[in-house]
C-alpha cells in the first residue's frame, strides 16, 4: 500500500482538529434587532425564566469581532425603513467581521441596546454565529418591558406589579465585564443606579440556519431580528474598524 507523503498527513492531521479547516474563512455579519407590536396581544411574558449570560461572552473588540463603522454596514437602509414606521423601534443595528469556527470555538457576542435602564438597558442578552458546514446563528435575547409608572431615572416605585422573580433592574444578571457585575447569579449586581421597576420580561431564544448573503427575519411576537451574512477578508490593522467599540448602538 503506497505511503501517503509526510506533508499531506500532516495536513489530513489538521483537518481532523475541530475548527481548524474553516479557520480561514472570514465573514461580516450585520444585525439589526427591532420591537414590533404583538397585534393579537396573545404573547404573556413567561413567568418561569432564568435569565443567564453564557460563560464565554465577548465585547466587540476582542478576539475575534471586529465592529466595523456605519458606512460599511449594508442594511442602513432597511433600518431606516423601520424607523420610519414608527411601528418597529430599532434596539439594535451593528456589523462586525468574525472568524468562522466550530460551535466550540465561538464565543458569544455581548448584546445590549435600546433605552438605557438604570444600569441596565431594554435590550440584553447574547448571540453566536459558529460554522458547522453550515453557517447558524442562536440568539440567546432579552427584552425588558419597564412598569407603566416608571418615567425617569429617578422614578423607583409604581404601581404595577409583576409575578415574574424579575421585578426590577436590581434582580437582572450583571452585564458580563460591567464594573457593577460581580458574580452573575440572580440579584448581585451591585450599583449606584436606582432600581428600575419592571413590568415585563421576553426571552428571544432561537436557532436558525444562514444562507450567504441572504436577509434572513428571525420572528417573535414582540421582536424581530434581520441578520445578513457575507463572505469577508480577514480583520487585521489594515482593515477600518471602530477604534472605541461598544455594543450599544446608536440609532442615527
Amino acid at each position: 500500500m503506497p505511503k501517503l507523503p509526510a506533508t499531506l498527513l500532516g495536513a489530513a492531521l489538521l483537518l481532523m482538529i475541530p475548527g481548524f479547516g474553516h479557520a480561514s474563512r472570514w465573514y461580516q455579519v450585520e444585525v439589526i434587532i427591532f420591537t414590533q407590536q404583538d397585534r393579537y396581544g396573545t404573547e404573556a411574558a413567561p413567568q418561569d425564566i432564568d435569565l443567564q449570560y453564557p460563560l464565554r461572552v465577548t465585547h466587540f473588540g476582542e478576539g475575534d469581532f471586529s465592529q466595523l463603522p456605519k458606512e460599511q454596514r449594508q442594511l442602513n437602509a432597511d433600518a431606516y425603513t423601520l424607523a420610519r414606521t414608527g411601528v418597529y423601534k430599532v434596539l439594535f443595528h451593528e456589523a462586525w467581521r468574525q472568524a468562522g469556527k466550530s460551535q466550540e470555538h465561538t464565543s458569544w457576542l455581548l448584546i445590549k441596546g435600546g433605552e438605557q435602564l438604570g444600569d441596565h438597558y431594554q435590550l440584553e442578552g447574547s448571540l453566536k454565529l459558529y460554522l458547522n458546514s453550515y453557517l447558524h446563528l442562536v440568539t440567546n435575547l432579552w427584552l425588558l418591558t419597564p412598569a407603566d409608572a416608571y418615567s425617569t431615572p429617578s422614578t423607583t416605585t409604581t404601581t404595577t406589579t409583576t409575578t415574574s422573580v424579575y421585578a426590577s433592574t436590581r434582580d437582572l444578571p450583571p452585564l458580563p465585564g460591567e464594573p457593577s457585575s460581580g458574580a452573575q447569579s440572580l440579584g448581585t449586581s451591585t450599583s449606584s443606579y436606582p432600581a428600575v421597576p419592571l413590568k415585563e420580561v421576553y426571552t428571544f431564544e432561537q436557532s436558525d440556519r444562514l444562507e450567504l448573503g441572504k436577509i434572513h427575519y428571525l420572528d417573535h411576537p414582540k421582536m424581530g431580528i434581520l441578520v445578513k451574512v457575507t463572505r469577508a477578508q480577514r480583520s487585521d490593522a489594515n482593515t477600518p474598524v471602530i477604534a472605541n467599540p461598544t455594543a450599544t448602538s446608536v440609532i442615527e
